[in-house]
């Protein structure tokens, strides 16, 4: 729990100081191997992606991203490189 705590303490800060009314985040979680995650927990890796434009943000609901936290669906959307696809042309 203090490693997670870590985390989410030193990525807030680092948002908050390092961004602007421009600035683009995205977060690439891990995930648990197999040894430790039951494969009904599934093994996709989360992304968070955080933006000022909520349009941009709201690009990605066509691709599964859904605000907060909270994940109604397990179902990976996309893998890995997929990631790409969306991300590019929402930039333009």
């Amino acid at each position: 729990m203090n490693a997670i705590d870590y985390q989410r303490r030193m990525l807030t800060q680092f948002i908050q100081d390092g961004g602007d009314e421009e600035s683009i985040f995205v977060l690439i979680g891990d995930h648990q191997p197999p040894a430790v995650s039951r494969r009904a927990d599934g093994w996709s890796t989360p992304v968070h992606l955080i933006a000022p434009d909520a349009a941009l943000v709201a690009a990605f609901g066509d691709y599964g991203f859904t605000p907060g936290l909270t994940v109604a669906d397990l179902t990976p959307k996309l893998r890995h490189e997929g990631f790409y696809s969306p991300f590019i042309p929402a930039l333009f």
